[in-house]
């Protein structure tokens, strides 16, 4: 067997490596699929997560603005308060969701992970809210929400990636904002609101 390894040395080595490289690549699949498989399962249980209390039933606001200034401003029929919802302790973490959430109505990106219809309910409800604490990012939470209150859309992207690199997005930048007609089919999607 000696004088076999000694005489195809050249070989040897190949097969060697091959095998353990081949186990090695098998191995960081494996543990990088198993993590990949984790982070998947998590964006699809964000993906389906929808505040506590709502319902989602979205209808269109009678005096609805659209065709003025590019805004479709929806209502929804909830089971539980919106102040119960956004309480004064509730997290920075789930203002940034909410704010996040809200954007992707608006927002061109090549992946969403979670929606929330924009109401001035809750837009206001998070003005309170943010107002109430001191948050690290305080000032970029009240001028989103301010400008969204007064309905100007027109940098909502920019809002969008200003909580997206707060949260150290990697994926799914805000790379404009979609036509009237766009967000429209967003929210029929995504809320189940037959428009008219």
């Amino acid at each position: 067997m000696k004088t076999f390894l000694a005489k195809n040395w050249f070989i040897t080595t190949l097969v060697a490596i091959v095998v353990l490289g081949t186990g090695f690549v098998f191995f960081m699949w494996y543990a990088g699929a198993e993590k990949l498989f984790e982070k998947e399962a998590k964006a699809d249980e964000k993906e389906e997560e929808v505040e506590p209390g709502t319902n989602l039933d979205v209808t269109v606001s009678k005096d609805s603005e659209e065709k003025e200034n590019n805004f479709i401003e929806l209502n929804e029929k909830r089971d539980t308060p919106i102040e119960e919802i956004y309480t004064e302790g509730t997290s920075e973490s789930t203002v940034q969701d909410a704010i996040h959430h809200m954007s992707h109505q608006k927002v061109i990106a090549n992946k969403k992970w979670g929606a929330l219809p924009i109401t001035m309910e809750r837009v206001n409800r998070l003005i309170e809210v943010v107002e109430m604490n001191n948050y690290t990012h305080k000032q970029d939470y009240l001028e989103i929400l301010t400008a969204w209150k007064n309905k100007d859309f027109d940098n909502i992207d920019d809002h969008h990636n200003i909580i997206w690199n707060i949260k150290g997005g990697t994926v799914g930048k805000a790379t404009g904002v979609m036509s009237i007609e766009e967000e429209r089919e967003f929210i029929e999607d995504h809320f189940g609101s037959d428009l008219e």
